[in-house]
């Protein structure tokens, strides 16, 4: 192959002074270590040659040099083409390339293609050459025709020897002639580098400390060198144009989980992430079309645990000479953690920028080099209005002596934290609670002050806000519980000026009420008072009271100038619009009343108005309960409350009494319990009645355990929804009116009887009148003793009886007389009563057979 255009270095000593040889200057053992530190990428044979021509070392990827021209050549060492012709062949290829000065080509036996390349000295004298052995296998007929043509061997001697060489692709002959060039510059670097070291051991012979480090700096630079490739942290590849893997180096095979041979040949495409490769893929062709020779972009490979790698990718392409692309170099350097760094960045910065809190950062000279947005809205401005400025033209006149000190002192020591006071750019004053800290560089050493601040004005204001309700709930609260503690008038009066007087650190303070019927005021309570001004409470034409009772307003004198008091403070008190009276507190020194103070007395006196108003209030509640309880009590019917439930809620002495209890007993039992001892309802209860009805209900009801009659009348009462809650019961005991209402109706009936009995007793003589008048006649007529008159005097005598039976009847009915009684005799009663009554015996004894 002719040496191609512009390669050549018009400037290059083909001869010259004669050079040492490699082999004398580098040591033969340099030579092959240098040879043996390309076996790791190397893809074909390799050998190293003196300016003579004489071999100095030769290595195959693990194989003899020699060996595979043999192979390659069709020979097998003993016949045909030998390891020697190889050599010779070898020679031959670098004996030309030193004579031309620039690189050459050459067909050994059998077909086989070396490349050669001159080594030069650093005086551009030429001192030995590198030889390749690359195949070009082109898989089109016509171009492999061509190829024989131009080498002169036959297509199939060629095609056979490409076989031989392990049958690499086409493309190993770039990265042959790549190879190859690199180990001729890195022999004549060596070179130089020896002829250096030679210089200096000669002019440094005494010093052995410096030869050996001389010699250790030369070896950790071939130590170096034999590294750059495989110890680079970096991924370092080779790609063709098609995007199948040329070459890698063990840091990328070690990061995808594959061995280097598993790599080799593949598609790129395959290692990348499958979002990425059709933009990868793209973005190739597309840099192919536009003809650029760089290509920088970010994609994401994952290696074989499945584990995503994010590259930051730089690859060069490499062209030959007829300027037709053939492959890229890429460096991939593995920005993962830097990515997530970003991104962890991107949202702190978001965060920062986002924050309500003002971030500022400065120097150590305190001008600001960064501010967020709510920074410098908090001070009034914008970030570019702000950035530049010193912070120090922020500080407020306001803030201690000695505070800006102490921050920087605790801040270079590790920190502060506190409160203080910005000046706006507007002027404006702000109080800000912040913090600052020391940010130190990668040399530990102090390199920046962050702060981190926002504006309390507002949590400030509500905490004094705060701080006013809570004083004026203690006052409130303090009055309020005198008067819950108690409704005694006077004691709330006392105790309510005490609690004012001691809550709101006054000195002094009354309260006058109104009296009945009239404007006068009277001091009804006082605390404080100085022992000789007591008598002069009662004068209700002091300035202070006689204004507020004219104008019904508060009055308030800070330097009223009094006897014993500077200030007085007069407020009415007042409840449900009324008008009651003044409360007055007294400083003995100057004092100012603020609109926070006089309003919170304005509602401390109306709490106080609104204790008297139920005090008040409870008194009238108290008599009125009081009425009601005596009258309640004095009712002489049983009157009692019961809940829906059937619970007795109250009691009056009068039911107490007729149940035989006492009204402490009765309330919170049930009603069928204490009034009929049961343990259910009776049947009819007028309770229910009247709970499910609405409507009154009443039961006469006989009590048998108590002996009495009770008449039971149920009302029921109505909640504020208009729902029935309970019932009223009045119960009267009706007993002795029922026995007198049966003694009048046993009158009455004995009186009807006796009319009754009197017209019967009438008529009844009349009948016997007849009788006996008949059987007197019949007995006048009937002559002698015999028994015809023995009846005939029977029947006078039972009439006559019966005319006597029939006089008591008729007075029984009538007022009686008293009458006289007379002697009878008995068996003349029994003859008389066997006589009358023998029809009835005598028939009953016949009718039975006696």
């Amino acid at each position: 192959m002719a040496q191609r255009d512009g390669e050549r270095d018009t400037n290059v000593a083909v001869v010259g002074a004669s050079p040492r040889p490699l082999s004398s200057v580098l040591g033969e053992e340099i030579v092959a270590e240098t040879i043996g530190s390309f076996v790791d990428y190397l893809e074909n044979a390799i050998a190293v040659y003196e300016r003579d021509g004489t071999l100095v070392g030769e290595i195959q990827a693990g194989n003899d040099y020699c060996r595979l021209l043999v192979s390659a050549a069709g020979g097998n060492g003993s016949g045909g083409t030998t390891t020697a012709d190889c050599r010779r062949a070898g020679s031959k290829a670098a004996l030309a390339a030193m004579r031309s000065g620039a690189p050459a080509e050459s067909l050994c036996p059998g077909g086989f293609l070396l490349y050669a390349v001159p080594v030069f000295s650093e005086e551009k004298i030429i001192i030995g050459a590198c030889v390749a052995a690359v195949s070009e296998t082109p898989g089109d007929p016509e171009i492999l025709e061509a190829a024989a043509a131009r080498y002169g061997v036959r297509p199939r001697d060629l095609e056979r020897a490409a076989a031989a060489s392990f049958h690499k692709p086409a493309y190993l002959y770039e990265a042959g002639r790549s190879h190859v060039e690199r180990l001729a510059k890195t022999l004549a670097r060596l070179y130089g580098a020896a002829r250096e070291k030679e210089a200096v051991i000669s002019r440094q012979l005494t010093s052995v400390a410096a030869i050996a480090g001389l010699y250790d700096r030369l070896r950790r630079s071939e130590a170096r060198y034999r590294e750059i490739y495989d110890g680079a942290a970096d991924w370092i590849y080779t790609l063709s144009d098609e995007g199948t893997i040329l070459g890698c180096n063990r840091a990328m095979a070690e990061a995808l989980g594959h061995d280097r041979g598993d790599i080799v040949g593949r598609r790129i495409y395959e290692f990348v992430y499958r979002a990425d490769r059709e933009r990868d893929r793209a973005a190739i062709e597309e840099t192919s079309q536009q003809g650029a020779s760089v290509f920088q972009a970010e994609r994401r490979f994952v290696a074989r645990g499945g584990k995503v790698f994010t590259m930051e990718i730089h690859a060069r392409s490499v062209r030959d000479g007829s300027d037709a692309r053939a492959r890229w170099q890429v460096v991939a350097r593995d920005v993962t953690e830097k990515k997530e760094a970003q991104r962890q960045l991107n949202l702190m910065a978001t965060a920062i920028d986002n924050s309500r809190d003002g971030v500022v950062i400065s120097d150590l000279d305190g001008d600001i080099v960064f501010i967020n947005r709510a920074g410098a809205s908090l001070l009034g401005g914008s970030v570019g209005e702000i950035l530049g400025r010193h912070f120090g033209s922020f500080w407020s006149s306001g803030n201690p002596a000695g505070l800006k000190e102490a921050i920087l002192r605790e801040t270079m020591e590790g920190g502060w934290e506190g409160q203080l006071a910005y000046r706006r750019l507007d002027g404006e004053e702000i109080a800000v609670h912040a913090s600052s800290a020391l940010v130190t560089g990668d040399d530990g050493k102090p390199a920046a002050m962050v702060g981190m601040f926002h504006d309390i004005s507002e949590e400030q204001r509500m905490t004094r806000e705060i701080l006013r309700r809570n004083r004026e709930l203690a006052v409130i609260n303090a009055v309020s519980t005198t008067s819950a503690r108690s409704f005694d008038l006077e004691t709330i009066l006392q105790e309510g000026i005490e609690s004012v007087v001691r809550t709101m650190n006054y000195d002094a303070g009354v309260i006058y009420l109104k009296e009945e019927g009239s404007d006068r005021l009277t001091c009804r309570a006082h605390y404080g008072i100085p022992e000789e001004s007591l008598v002069s409470l009662a004068d209700s034409d002091h300035a202070y009271a006689g204004a507020v009772t004219c104008r019904d307003e508060p009055v308030f004198i800070e330097d009223a100038g009094g006897e014993w008091f500077e200030s007085v403070a007069g407020v009415p008190v007042v409840a449900k619009g009324r008008y009651l009276g003044v409360l007055s507190l007294f400083t003995f020194g100057p004092h100012r009343f603020d609109r926070l103070e006089q309003s919170l007395l304005v509602t401390v006196a109306g709490t106080i108005g609104v204790a008297v108003d139920n005090a008040r209030l409870f008194a009238d509640v108290a008599r009125a309960k009081n009425e009601w309880e005596t009258t309640f009590d004095a009712m002489t019917n049983g009157v009692s409350i019961h809940d829906r439930d059937f619970n007795i809620v109250r009691a009056n002495r009068a039911l107490a009494e007729m149940l035989g209890t006492t009204t402490e007993e009765l309330v919170g039992r049930k009603c069928y319990q204490v009034f009929h001892g049961r343990s259910e309802p009776i049947p009819g209860c007028p309770h229910r009645k009247a709970c499910s009805s609405g409507r009154n209900a009443s039961l006469v009801w006989y009590e048998q355990r108590l002996e009495k009659t009770l008449d039971i009348t149920a009302d029921p009462l109505f909640d504020g929804d208009g729902r029935v809650s309970g019932t009223v019961h009045d119960t009267r005991d009706i007993t002795e009116e029922e026995r007198l209402r049966e003694q009048l109706s046993r009158s009455e009936r004995i009186r009807s009887l006796g009319e009754m009995a009197g017209g019967v007793a009438h008529d009844f003589n009349n009948y016997l009148t007849v009788i006996l008048g008949n059987a007197q006649w019949l007995l006048s007529q009937e002559p002698g003793d015999g028994e015809r008159a023995d009846s005939l005097r029977t029947i006078e005598r039972a009439a006559t009886d019966a005319a006597e039976t029939v006089r008591r009847i008729q007075e029984f009915t009538r007022v009686r007389t008293v009458r006289s009684f007379h002697t009878v005799d008995i068996n003349e009663v029994v003859s008389d009563a066997v006589e009358v009554t023998r029809p009835r015996w005598r028939d009953q004894a016949e009718a039975r057979g006696a």
